[in-house]
């Protein structure tokens, strides 16, 4: 199956030869970032107070399970 268009015509393809909307802008990745900076402190701020509150209300449990296996060698220790 192939995903060329059905009419197979020049301007079908012509999206795929312009390369400039592949470009990444920074400029307006950053503006976008800095325009949004009190949203992003916001829920940063609200995330490390949760997890601060987590961390001191909760109790901690220290747990520690140990096997210790007694093999039984009886001809050594009989002469």
């Amino acid at each position: 199956m192939s995903n060329l268009p059905a009419d197979r015509s020049p301007a079908a393809f012509e999206y795929s030869l312009n390369h400039d909307e592949d470009v990444i802008n920074l400029g307006e990745l950053f503006s976008t970032l800095y325009d949004s900076k009190w949203l992003i402190l916001l829920i940063t701020t609200v995330t490390v107070l949760i997890g601060l509150a987590k961390t001191q209300l909760d109790r901690p449990i220290y747990k520690a399970d140990g096997l210790l296996q007694v093999k039984e060698n009886s001809a050594s220790m009989a002469s």
